[in-house]
């Protein structure tokens, strides 16, 4: 029981990938990013930086991996949960001035077989 607790948190906000997106990003490259071993996708015009921590719970020691781009102020976000991982995708702008490709990037998330 205690393992399957620790694969249900090990992800807690797997997905925080941060997007201050502007003119400048919207003008780059788009580029899918496939992370299997963690079980999804995403497209996004910078390369996520990876950081990997262990936290202890009452649950038992759990795995925080976050996947983080161009990180700014004020954010939206869209949380998936399935039967052992919970994702958390949010969109960080500064203030008045929501990205052009919002939709683009946090519909472009989804699950791969790992």
């Amino acid at each position: 029981m205690n393992a399957m607790r620790n694969t249900v948190w090990r992800a807690l906000a797997l997905a925080a990938l941060i997007w201050a997106g502007s003119a400048a990003n919207a003008a780059a490259d788009w580029q899918d990013y496939v992370y299997a071993e963690d079980g999804f996708s995403i497209a996004s015009p910078t390369k996520p930086e990876f950081t990997s921590s262990a936290v202890d719970s009452a649950a038992g020691k759990t795995y925080l991996h976050q996947y983080e781009s161009d990180a700014d102020a004020d954010g939206h976000f869209r949380i998936y949960v399935t039967s052992q991982t919970l994702y958390q995708i949010m969109v960080v702008w500064s203030k008045d001035k929501p990205p052009a490709d919002y939709g683009r990037y946090v519909n472009s998330f989804h699950f791969v077989a790992n």
